[in-house]
């Protein structure tokens, strides 16, 4: 839920996504940026996906990175973290191992690190919050939105 005007975000260039408590990537907030070709690709995966059963080792066909954590930098290990098999493990597979054009914003560690043509390739670039978030003055995406995960509303401030 929108707490105040998202606009600035819109002004990102890749793909960004905060890092989950319990995943690499949470799809609870992300920016997308429409692309038809990664399109075709997340489709074609996922069909791959519904065509076997799960594989904690080897997830969407490769072993997890060991650099890739959840928020506050606990490494993940294996794809067994919540959305390893569905929509968080694909577009980790996707915009942050293979493809690239991804960013992932640990709101803990108030850094981001941009995969620009995904780990297979090349290492990630990590960034301080004022670098890759110039777009709204460095601000953590939590000050824009609320994502709810089953806590009670009344803790929400809405100031």
């Amino acid at each position: 839920m929108p707490l105040q005007n998202m606009d600035c975000w819109f002004q990102l260039e890749v793909n960004t996504f905060t890092v989950g408590a319990v995943s690499p990537l949470n799809s609870g907030w992300y920016l997308a940026l429409p692309d038809l070709n990664a399109y075709k690709i997340m489709k074609e995966k996922a069909i791959w996906r519904l065509m076997r059963d799960w594989d904690p080792i080897f997830g969407w066909k490769e072993t997890m990175p060991p650099s890739l954590s959840v928020r506050g930098g606990k490494p993940v290990g294996k794809w067994e973290f919540n959305g390893a098999d569905m929509d968080q493990g694909l577009l980790t597979h996707i915009f942050i191992i293979n493809q690239g054009k991804g960013m992932l914003v640990d709101t803990v560690l108030k850094t981001a690190k941009l995969y620009e043509k995904g780990l297979i390739k090349s290492p990630e670039v990590t960034l301080t919050f004022q670098k890759a978030l110039s777009c709204c003055r460095g601000h953590s995406p939590l000050k824009y939105f609320a994502h709810f995960t089953g806590k009670d509303f009344t803790a929400l401030s809405l100031k």
